[in-house]
């Protein structure tokens, strides 16, 4: 199954401030997955076949729960993982799979009856005799999401989304919550203690509330109605679990430390992101990639959130999604050039604000809310866009109180690296990748929608998924939590194949992790190969792929720093201490000797070994890590690639510094310093 990624494109940008290592993702295997298996295994783009993972130690399995199946994989040779058995529930869609002692608990939205959702708790695998038991299912409720469970199994969490809908012209808004699970014992198998924590209580003080920025959305609900929790973590202790409310930009504190007076203990709201002196492309209709500034706002609305600690203090860390409000009669979404076509703008707003909202090109495709901004004549002032197009780190004791966001990084990272997938939508199969290229720039980006949380060597690592990109980006928090250092990101898509339609890279298996829901990390005394690991499910490619997280140290040998100070003079032919792109390109492209833009790896060697004195059975190595795009010749695609990987101020030119990082990195065990 590895032999069809050969086209892998894992691009590494190391933003190493005096430190030794860098991480990056390898990618060892991909599995598709089928959305059906009766008569027989089926196969096709879109089905949700693989939504969330998790992974067994103890007999190296993972679970994937998809649509209305769970898949057990065995992933004991990690460079060949085997689907070996599934379960199926028909009626229902797994939202979630957490698996604690001999258990596997899943709980399902109810496809048939959205008011009975249901909890799924089943005997995991036995692989002597082929049986995944199920023991029992309880009573959910209103669309449950997502799971959290204690280290002992007898506390399991599930929040209830609560999703309002339209029904034959008439309006259903379930209250919203959280179910509190309390086994008593072990033994999964008994009758628990059940009952749901909701909002109701916090309905006499929702004007307060919602003056705090937590956001009441739909006028015909009430307060507690309108609330619709998400993501779920637990703190360490298990005494307090934390819920992101997306739609309300807004995450919930619970007391979960007992059963008896289990509560909502307070609602955080998470403010506003401003893109004032930030960058982002709001078109779709722009032609390009086009990150500017602009005086908008966004509103966090985190989907996953994963608790963790540094030093002893407790944080969140939140994939910033995004989500509206849409229902067939009402709409919480305007489009900038409906918002100034409608008359719903403030007539205090400058002029030049409104051109901008009128003009397609600029701000008049990004979507907004109508529901925040207003002055009190109902027109509005100030413009709110849904999501932050990043990650946030958030105090767990406050969350409210925001430490560090990635701002503008996701998007610049995707321009640099993979503009071919910048913001696209894998979810439109039947067009090419570069069809839907910036197709998403008009909503929410990229998309952050998932988040793990791992320590390698003892140093805590995040890995972010990202929705539309179908990426994962990895940080680090070796300089604090304030201050994340960015290591890598990592896709599937090749690059030299984005002519092709998104359902035809399925077809050829060419694909990645499209829409990458789930993200599980494995500490290397859990690995089948005592490395730590990651996995990756994609929900659109229906694909589980596993990762080996490496670390690459930095050689800060004299020798051979001296020897890249010598590659960067040779290459500044101005001798202006800065290396522009057309000098990095002649550097690498110099040997091109029969003058057809491309450099194959004869030409490469003869032009490029005297320069640094590199071994010759390491040739293909530096080559290889040249040739960006994998077509076996480097052209100037490769070299600007390069280029950018090492931009890291974006500048447009290189210093000597920040030329040394990327090419001291290709070059330090493959260079001959005798």
């Amino acid at each position: 199954m590895a032999s069809v990624w050969k086209y892998l494109l894992v691009l590494s940008l190391a933003y190493i401030h005096q430190s030794d290592s860098r991480y990056s993702l390898h990618l060892e295997d991909t599995l598709y997955l089928p959305f059906e298996y009766t008569p027989i295994p089926r196969y096709e783009y879109n089905r949700n076949a693989a939504g969330r993972v998790r992974y067994d130690p103890t007999y190296n399995f993972a679970y994937v729960a998809g649509q209305d199946l769970i898949h057990v994989v065995n992933m004991e040779d990690i460079l060949h993982m085997d689907n070996v058995y599934h379960i199926h529930e028909p009626g229902f869609r797994f939202t979630d799979i957490v698996l604690c002692g001999e258990y596997v608990i899943a709980p399902a939205d109810n496809t048939v009856d959205r008011d009975d959702g249901k909890l799924f708790i089943f005997k995991k695998y036995n692989f002597v005799s082929q049986e995944m038991p199920l023991m029992q299912v309880i009573d959910l409720e209103h669309n449950p999401a997502h799971i959290a469970v204690s280290e002992n199994c007898q506390k399991v969490l599930v929040s209830l989304e609560g999703e309002a809908w339209e029904e034959n012209g008439v309006f259903h808004d379930p209250e919203g919550g959280v179910s509190i699970i309390i086994f008593p014992s072990s033994d999964l198998g008994v009758q628990p203690s059940h009952k749901v924590l909701d909002f109701t209580a916090f309905n006499p003080q929702s004007d307060d509330y919602i003056q705090r920025g937590v956001r009441h959305v739909y006028p015909n609900s009430t307060f507690s109605q309108d609330l619709e929790p998400e993501g779920i973590t637990l703190r360490y202790d298990e005494n307090v679990a934390y819920v992101s409310l997306q739609e309300n930009n807004a995450i919930a504190e619970l007391d979960v430390s007992d059963f008896s007076s289990a509560r909502v203990v307070e609602l955080f709201p998470l403010g506003y992101k401003s893109w004032h002196d930030l960058l982002m492309d709001p078109s779709d209709w722009d032609q390009d990639i086009r990150m500017q500034k602009w005086r908008v706002y966004g509103m966090y609305q985190p989907d996953a959130v994963q608790y963790f600690e540094v030093d002893g203090t407790g944080y969140l860390l939140c994939a910033n999604e995004g989500a509206a409000k849409e229902y067939p009669s009402w709409s919480e979404v305007k489009r900038g050039q409906e918002l100034m076509l409608e008359n719903l703008v403030h007539a205090g707003v400058a002029q030049s604000m409104k051109d901008a909202l009128l003009t397609t090109s600029n701000l008049g495709r990004l979507e907004f809310s109508v529901v925040n901004g207003k002055e009190a004549d109902g027109k509005i002032s100030d413009f709110y866009s849904f999501g932050a197009r990043s990650f946030s780190i958030r105090r767990a004791d406050n969350p409210s109180t925001i430490v560090y966001d990635s701002g503008d990084l996701t998007g610049l990272h995707h321009q640099s690296l993979a503009p071919s997938l910048f913001n696209t939508d894998p979810q439109e199969g039947s067009l090419t990748v570069l069809q839907t290229r910036d197709t998403r720039s008009d909503n929410r980006g990229a998309e952050p929608e998932s988040v793990a949380v791992g320590t390698v060597d003892g140093e805590k690592l995040f890995f972010i998924g990202n929705e539309r990109s179908s990426s994962v980006e990895v940080y680090s928090v070796r300089h604090g939590v304030t201050n994340p250092v960015f290591h890598n990101i990592t896709y599937g898509t090749p690059f030299i194949e984005v002519g092709k339609t998104w359902e035809t890279l399925y077809q050829e298996h060419n694909t990645g992790d499209l829409d990458p829901e789930g993200l599980e990390f494995i500490e290397a005394r859990d690995s089948p190969v005592l490395e730590p690991l990651l996995l990756v499910s994609g929900s659109v490619s229906g694909t589980l792929s596993l990762f080996k997280i490496s670390k690459v140290d930095e050689i800060e040998d004299d020798l051979l720093a001296n020897k890249v100070n010598d590659l960067f003079s040779h290459a500044d032919n101005d001798s202006n201490e800065l290396l522009s792109i057309e000098e990095h390109q002649w550097l690498v492209m110099e040997g091109d000797v029969d003058n057809n833009h491309r450099v194959d790896k004869d030409e490469f060697f003869t032009d490029f070994n005297p320069k640094v004195g590199l071994l010759a059975d390491k040739l293909d190595f530096v080559f290889n890590e040249l040739d960006v795009d994998n077509n076996r010749y480097l052209n100037s695609f490769d070299t600007n690639a390069l280029f950018y990987l090492s931009d890291r101020d974006a500048t447009g030119s290189l210093t000597r510094d920040q030329f040394s990082r990327e090419w001291k990195r290709i070059l330090h065990d493959n260079i001959d310093l005798s």
